[in-house]
């Protein structure tokens, strides 16, 4: 039973980061990255959300930049 609550865990946190993670960029955090050990497919997974959100924030900071030019 123990066991099965720590493996429950284990494979929660990195869930609940990348939920936290998905507010905050909803709030407007763009810069905000998920910082949770994980290996698979949830690994993959934070590490793609980390990109997403890295990409997502270079596009607006070039979408600023070019409205600011435009008269």
């Amino acid at each position: 039973m123990l066991l099965g609550l720590l493996v429950s865990r284990w494979m929660t946190r990195p869930v609940e980061a990348l939920t936290e993670g998905a507010r905050r960029v909803a709030e407007g955090a763009l810069e905000s990255q998920v910082t949770v050990e994980a290996s698979g497919e949830v690994g993959e997974l934070v590490r793609t959300f980390n990109r997403m959100t890295s990409e997502l924030k270079a596009t607006t900071e070039r979408l600023r930049v070019g409205s600011a030019r435009s008269p």
